[in-house]
């Protein structure tokens, strides 16, 4: 009786093992079956990322044969997603000149040598138009390259904003330099970046390096000088200075001339630098010198 008792008990604790372990099965297979949602969820929302991206999609194979490209690379080449699938290259969106480059650049992403890379792309209506391509390497499970695929961004426009600041700067430096105005640029620190004819003529120097060469109390009157110091300490300080003022210089020939001076900030290639212009106001001053005399004369 007692052996039937502990057969019967060892079946109840078995029954009650079997009952866990399945169970457990019932929560992995509910895990798996979790997963796989995700999964597929997540390729889902990948697919559906690379497709309505604004930038364009292309995806190769090891011989650079089109597996895939989304809808924002047709919509900016004006080719169908079934005119490039399975196209080999050169592919119909590669001007031939710039094929070779992008051979190039892809074996270098093969090296794990990833950067982006400009080229010139062509339209189907034969149009070209700048581009920047960012290519990466798929790979599998054994970690060989099997495929490479890359983002192609449309420069168009950030091309023709740079021609344009392009020509602004130039159109900028041509009014420097035909102005009849002495310009200089100067750093911070008074340091000499730029000089226009006109203050080479003003102080009777042949070139900016000549003029660089002269120490800038030799350019001065000494009053005149002293004066400059005085604004620079402040500078230094971070003190108020006038914008507009006078100097005397001594022009390379010993004259000595009389300057209006103007001071203000500007970005001068992508930095902020001082513009300094100059007016040679020596003969109204002089005019103004014979004036005064002329009423002193009178008064006495």
């Amino acid at each position: 009786m007692k052996d039937e008792d502990e057969t019967k008990k060892q079946v109840i604790n078995k029954m009650a093992e079997l009952r866990q372990r399945l169970g457990g099965f019932e929560i992995l297979e509910s895990g798996l079956k979790w997963a796989e949602d995700q999964l597929r969820e997540s390729k889902v929302f990948t697919e559906n990322l690379v497709a309505y991206m604004k930038d364009g999609f292309f995806v190769l194979d090891n011989q650079g044969v089109h597996l895939d490209v989304n809808t924002a690379l047709c919509q900016m080449t004006g080719f169908t997603r079934e005119e490039l699938i399975g196209t080999q290259p050169p592919h119909p969106y590669w001007p031939e000149e710039a094929y070779e480059e992008m051979l190039i650049d892809f074996q270098r992403t093969a090296r794990g040598e990833f950067k982006d890379f400009e080229l010139i792309f062509k339209r189907k209506n034969g149009e070209h138009f700048p581009v920047i391509v960012s290519p990466s390497q798929i790979g599998d499970k054994e970690g060989n390259v099997v495929g490479y695929f890359a983002i192609v961004k449309d420069i168009t426009k950030r091309r023709q904003a740079e021609e344009e600041l392009w020509i602004a700067e130039q159109n900028f430096y041509n009014s420097l330099e035909n102005s009849p105005l002495g310009v200089r640029i100067v750093t911070t620190e008074g340091e000499l970046l730029y000089a226009n004819q006109a203050i080479l003529d003003i102080y009777g120097y042949s070139s900016v390096e000549e003029l660089k060469a002269v120490p800038a109390k030799q350019r001065y009157t000494p009053e005149s000088y002293a004066e400059h110091q005085e604004r620079k300490e402040k500078r230094k300080l971070g003190k108020p200075i006038p914008s507009n003022y006078e100097i005397s210089i001594v022009r390379k020939d010993g004259e000595i001339r009389h300057l209006a001076v103007s001071r203000k900030a500007v970005v001068w290639d992508g930095d902020v630098q001082f513009q300094v212009v100059y007016e040679d106001i020596t003969e109204r001053k002089e005019a103004e010198r014979v004036l005064r005399e002329s009423e002193r004369n009178y008064k006495e």
